[in-house]
């Protein structure tokens, strides 16, 4: 987890909330920067000690076409 302090010394840690809208803005940069193809929404939630991926809009041409012909794109779910 990452941590930082603030001006008195105290160690500060990033809310949840917070977390979530980093990793929501990394998986939208990575699509962009190594898929070329940007998202129109990315969320993610924390839960416990899980964290929940949702991409909208997040297939890229390849994956579209295997889809209309029927075969299987990679299901990352657990």
């Amino acid at each position: 987890m990452v941590s930082i302090k603030n001006m008195t010394g105290e160690t500060l840690e990033p809310t949840r909330g917070k977390l979530e809208r980093t990793l929501s803005q990394g998986i939208q940069a990575l699509y962009r920067s190594q898929l070329g193809h940007p998202t129109s929404q990315a969320l993610c939630n924390l839960l416990d000690n899980k964290l929940i991926i949702v991409v909208e809009n997040g297939l890229t041409q390849p994956e579209k076409l295997l889809a209309q012909n029927g075969q299987s794109i990679l299901d990352f779910r657990f």
